[in-house]
């Protein structure tokens, strides 16, 4: 008689689904990719025509504040301890950047704000791809055009509404990413863009928490953010147990989130308390 051989511990046949999903516009689903973005394009094209009439309207009263405070900044104040603004820094930094690159007029500070937008299209066309199809991303797309151009969104100014729209579109598009296909690299961009959201305005804080639970559940549930394996049978002959135990992965997917937040709001909070001002930011 064959001697009875030991019961080691035994990998728990779960297939791991961790290959990352192919885009439905790929060469191998035989779809030539000009033909998925042309839509796309048309839309882009239909909002720039739509931001072509309203370009040369005078600023109002928030793009004029953010405007001041930017040619304020530029002069040699600081925002917040020179002048008196309750909004975060990022429209700030965003209207500086563009005067500093000679754009004062008001049709470079909207087509400069038409630039984000446009940003965001791609970014909402990629979401819904990802999650439906190329046609689902580029109606999703439409739609946004004809949304943000409502008079009760502010669509039609360079406000930070529009300016924050870029970052938060990205952000769930990396967090899409990093959920599906376990990328370290996506969750960081995820972080970034969720840092650079927050800048932009702090309500957003439940969306860009969201992301991070989205990445943590869907890892979970699918059974690619843990790892089981069969327990050896005891003595009576009883059926084994089942041990989990969660991938490093996983804590390398909500550490390289939280990095990137931090690669954001970190430097920020250091520029303003190295010069002074962290109080009248922190009011």
């Amino acid at each position: 008689m064959a001697e009875p051989t030991s019961n080691p511990i035994v990998a728990n046949p779960v297939i791991d689904t961790d290959q990352p999903r192919r885009p439905l516009d790929s060469p191998a689903n035989g779809r030539p990719v000009w033909r998925t973005m042309l839509p796309l394009a048309l839309v882009v094209a239909f909002s720039t025509l739509l931001r072509a009439g309203i370009v040369s309207v005078p600023l109002d009263r928030d793009e004029g504040e953010y405007a001041y405070i930017a040619q304020r900044w530029l002069a040699g104040e600081l925002p917040y301890r020179d002048a008196f603004v309750q909004t975060p820094p990022g429209v700030f930094v965003a209207y500086t950047a563009l005067f500093a690159l000679g754009g004062t007029s008001i049709e470079a500070i909207h087509w400069f704000g038409h630039a984000q937008f446009v940003g965001t299209l791609v970014f909402v066309y990629l979401i819904g791809r990802r999650l439906f199809s190329p046609l689902a991303g580029s109606v999703a797309a439409f739609f946004t055009v004809i949304l943000i151009m409502d008079p009760s969104l502010v669509g039609s100014s360079s406000s930070v509404e529009l300016f924050a729209t870029l970052p938060l579109a990205a952000g769930l598009f990396f967090a899409l990413r990093a959920a599906d296909d376990g990328r370290p690299r996506d969750a960081l961009l995820a972080g970034l863009c969720g840092g650079l959201a927050l800048c932009f305005k702090l309500v957003v804080v439940p969306v860009v928490l969201f992301y991070l639970v989205w990445i943590v559940v869907l890892r979970w549930r699918s059974g690619r953010g843990v790892q089981t394996a069969a327990l050896p049978s005891d003595d009576s002959g009883r059926s084994t147990t089942a041990a989990v135990h969660v991938r490093p992965a996983l804590f390398r997917l909500v550490g390289s989130f939280v990095l990137g937040v931090g690669l954001v709001l970190v430097p920020t909070c250091l520029y303003f308390v190295g010069h002074g001002a962290w109080s009248d930011f922190l009011e």
